[in-house]
């Protein structure tokens, strides 16, 4: 759990690979993993925001400075 707790403060950060994950961990979990993986709906929604609106630029996920 505490490596989903360091995935989710970097969605939060903005990390768009992070968000893309979080939200299949949270979505999917259960089946994929076989555990919930708790998030808020505010979470949820800006981790869609942050992994649809932005593609990923470079290899670490972040915004290149071009977005």
């Amino acid at each position: 759990m505490a490596a989903y707790e360091e995935l989710v403060s970097l969605a939060n950060a903005g990390h768009i690979a992070a968000a893309r994950i979080a939200m299949l961990m949270t979505t999917r979990g259960p089946r994929l993993f076989g555990q919930i993986f708790a998030s808020s709906p505010s979470e949820r929604e800006r981790w869609h925001r942050i992994s649809e609106c932005h593609g990923l630029d470079d290899v670490d996920g972040q915004r290149s400075s071009a977005s």
